[in-house]
């Protein structure tokens, strides 16, 4: 049964493809990063991705109160667990001292941040402009960015629907719990409509002290921004993964 619900609103996904190499370094043992190769450089690459969104009304799934509203900042990446494809949360920071208390009630591990995010929409729906501006014990991460077109394959998606499906579609999410534990998650969400458009300014102290985006590679390594207007939440207890627990860090 889902703990929680939620409408999600102005989901944003700041995606950069990053030598797979890194990401081997950083990701617990036994998660096996998913990777593509460049067919021009010949480079094995894996995606990494910024996520800020507005959290509408979360609240126990049963009772709907009491119920929070707050912004929050991810830092994820795809991975294969078990044959299982997921995301992993690298870090996950929320707007409100409440949303975290309520993430340390199911188990999570978020952290408080700074966060404020604008946005301007056109006249049908698109971005104008998507502002992120966040900053916690990981530093600050900013971005500005637009999306007024619907999704567009390219490679390695053969079109728009299965790139949607790999960013979408992943209902196991994991996390870092320390001392070698992996903490896993359910998360079910309604379809999505998606924008895609481009980066205008991006900057993130996280990634680049994990190593895996250098300050000079922002846009060398752009490889997608996508907006999702709204979309809603069922979020299911966290609970320690056996795998990570057997395969360690």
């Amino acid at each position: 049964m889902a703990a929680y619900s939620s409408k999600i609103r102005d989901l944003a996904y700041v995606t950069h493809a990053v030598p797979t190499r890194r990401l081997r370094r950083v990701l617990p043992k036994h998660l096996l990063p998913e990777s593509f190769v460049d067919p021009s450089s010949g480079e094995e690459l894996s995606l990494i991705v910024v996520t800020s969104y507005k959290n509408k009304g979360l609240a126990p799934a049963i009772t709907k109160v009491p119920s929070l509203s707050f912004p929050e900042v991810s830092y994820q990446c795809f991975v294969s667990n078990n044959n299982h494809k997921s995301m992993f949360h690298f870090s996950d920071e929320l707007g409100s001292w409440s949303g975290v208390v309520a993430e340390k009630l199911s188990l999570g591990q978020g952290v408080k941040a700074k966060i404020n995010i604008n946005i301007h929409n056109d006249n049908y729906g698109g971005y104008d402009l998507y502002d992120l501006k966040a900053s916690s014990t990981h530093g600050k991460v900013e971005f500005e960015a637009r999306a007024k077109r619907r999704p567009k394959g390219g490679y390695p998606f053969e079109n728009a629907k299965d790139k949607e499906e790999f960013f979408f579609n992943r209902t196991q999410h994991l996390y870092n719990l320390g001392l070698g534990a992996i903490g896993e998650q359910t998360i079910e969400f309604t379809s999505p409509r998606a924008w895609e458009g481009e980066l205008l300014s991006f900057t993130c102290d996280y990634w680049v002290k994990l190593g895996l985006l250098k300050e000079q590679e922002s846009f060398e390594r752009f490889y997608c921004f996508l907006v999702v207007p709204m979309m809603n939440a069922l979020y299911y207890p966290h609970h320690p993964s056996l795998q990570g627990l057997l395969g360690g860090v």
